[in-house]
């Protein structure tokens, strides 16, 4: 049975393509569901304060030192975060289809895994606006990606900001709306915000 703790906002729960995750009191990633590739087998004794769950592979952020950790399929490498990330803090974490992307602590979005759509190809920081163009959450699809960019310090501070999305075009899943939102999550091909 799994405990979920209200204390941890984000990244407590996520379901995936034919399994779910989720962090249990103890700060444990607890999964069920399809385990044919290991999806549903998290690390056991590593203690974890986020967790996604996407199509065959999960990925969690470690409370020690904020790096991601990856099970499950490895297709794509989509479990295995590339050496030039791999020792980065992150602050967000999102799966998708075939590939993985996540917050650093410096606020620039990394990707690995498929990236045939260009899913992986995230936007650099702006440098030279107030907040130098942090962003502040990332949310993977199927086949594209969207996340939060934040345009003033106050946007980090309250972890707002505007929708900027990459990858597949079809069916306007990239044509974001204007304005600022608080919350963004791509699905498999459309995608939702919280104004």
């Amino acid at each position: 049975e799994a405990v979920i703790t209200r204390r941890k906002a984000e990244g407590a729960l996520s379901a995936g393509t034919q399994h779910s995750c989720a962090i249990n009191a103890q700060d444990r990633a607890q999964c069920w569901g399809l385990n044919d590739i290991h999806q549903s087998d998290p690390p056991r004794d590593v203690a974890l304060r986020g967790i996604t769950a996407g199509d065959h592979h999960s990925c969690g952020i470690r409370v020690s030192d904020s790096r991601i950790v990856c099970w499950g399929t490895n297709s794509f490498g989509k479990s295995t975060p590339p050496a030039a990330i791999a020792n980065k803090p992150f602050t967000e974490i999102s799966a998708g289809g075939g590939h993985v992307c996540g917050v650093q602590k410096s606020g620039e979005v990394s990707c690995f895994g498929d990236n045939r759509e260009g899913q992986t190809m995230a936007p650099a920081l702006e440098v030279g606006n107030a907040a130098n163009g942090q962003f502040v959450m990332v949310s993977a699809g199927y086949a594209h990606t969207c996340a939060l960019r934040a345009l003033t310090a106050g946007d980090v501070a309250r972890r707002q900001g505007r929708i900027e999305c990459w990858g597949k075009h079809a069916d306007a899943r990239t044509k974001a709306p204007a304005g600022t939102f608080k919350w963004i999550t791509a699905g498999g091909k459309h995608s939702c915000a919280i104004d």
